[in-house]
């Protein structure tokens, strides 16, 4: 295998570890926040400056028809393939996502050709399948609320499995588990799947929901990752962790906490990006616009600032460049907090932010009950 995780320096009050992690002829350092892989392009010299290698994140969602025109239609997985492959960014660690969506699991004969064309698409790592959360929902019964289904788990188990062996018929790539921010009973299963077959980097999923919001269920997650690790002579300051799909609570008022990239403070090494929507999210409905504010750690409603406190270059509220120029901070910032690790200053730093008493305790308590060694 390639990957390799390394601890650098970690904050000796605060869950956060800078670590160094080699792919092959490449290394990153982290924490670090993930690009999307259409905004690389637009990073300049300034942008990258103290970034080092960077991660470029492409995602591909996969439906039924993708399913039948790779297993029965020649030349399809070629131009998947093929499609993702110009996406690469040849200075940068490339992460491919497929996203699953619908209901039902594709049955052995799909699952292993996904598996195939995961392989191929991939670069240096092969990231597990995301899924939508309804692959694991019960049948919807009239007026009562889906919940998740112990059958759909093992079924999820079984997909993943499958998924593995066909990547490991002539595998030279390292194996990312994804896990699905789920309640304790079902994630260390799914943690306990990834050991068994000796995959000891993870991808966790919150599915768009707010992670800090679930920090039980994610300290429950670190914690078993943490204590697989030790049994294998691992740790989990050489473990590691990307996180997708992060969410933040939905606005009341103009500003919200930017809880998403306060998980680079819950020993998440990579905020990565988001490729799915909100369960509940207005069909061709327009994003709300906002600005990430790195001196607060907030994101503020741009149609509740005024025009001068806009920067120039995004007065006009344009969503595409939005979201870049609050990605473009968010690199900066994590390059700032990266060099910070360590220092006495670093607990101050944090508090200095706009963050509740119970946000940080919520960082606190993932520091006191995660055991990094």
């Amino acid at each position: 295998m390639t990957m390799r995780a390394r601890e650098i320096k970690r904050d000796e009050e605060l869950p956060i570890i800078k670590k160094s992690v080699s792919f092959s002829n490449l290394s990153i350092m982290t924490p670090m926040k993930g690009v999307k892989s259409a905004n690389l392009k637009k990073y300049d010299k300034d942008d990258r400056k103290g970034s080092g290698c960077m991660i470029n994140e492409i995602s591909k969602h996969i439906d039924s028809d993708t399913l039948d025109g790779i297993y029965g239609t020649e030349g399809f997985s070629l131009g998947i393939c093929r499609d993702i492959k110009e996406r690469y960014s040849p200075d940068s660690v490339n992460f491919v996502f497929f996203n699953l969506k619908g209901t039902k699991f594709p049955n052995e004969n799909l699952t292993n050709s996904l598996g195939h064309v995961l392989y191929s698409a991939s670069d240096k790592v092969v990231c597990l399948p995301s899924i939508q959360k309804a692959f694991l929902l019960s049948p919807s019964t009239s007026g009562k609320s889906q919940k998740i289904d112990e059958r759909k788990i093992d079924d999820y188990l079984i997909f993943q499995k499958r998924i593995i062996d066909a990547v490991n018929v002539r595998n030279s790539k390292e194996i990312l588990g994804i896990i699905p921010l789920l309640v304790p009973k079902y994630t260390r299963k799914i943690v306990d799947l990834y050991i068994e077959n000796e995959i000891f980097n993870y991808v966790i999923d919150a599915g768009t929901a707010n992670i800090l919001n679930k920090e039980p269920d994610l300290r429950s997650i670190l914690g078993h990752i943490s204590r697989q690790a030790k049994e294998h002579k691992r740790s989990l300051a050489e473990t590691y962790i990307h996180a997708i799909n992060l969410g933040i609570n939905q606005f009341s008022a103009d500003e919200v906490s930017a809880d998403d990239f306060l998980s680079l403070f819950a020993y998440i090494d990579t905020f990565g990006t988001t490729f799915k929507t909100r369960g509940n999210f207005v069909k061709n409905a327009k994003p709300r616009s906002k600005v990430f504010l790195p001196d607060r750690y907030t994101y503020r409603l741009t149609d509740k600032m005024p025009k001068d406190d806009l920067p120039e270059d995004i007065k006009t509220g344009a969503y595409p460049k939005l979201s870049l120029f609050n990605e473009k901070r968010q690199v900066a910032e994590a390059v700032n907090v990266r060099e910070m690790i360590g220092q006495e200053g670093m607990k101050s730093y944090v508090k200095s932010k706009a963050i509740s008493d119970v946000t940080y305790g919520k960082l606190a308590n993932i520091f006191s009950r995660v055991k990094v060694d």
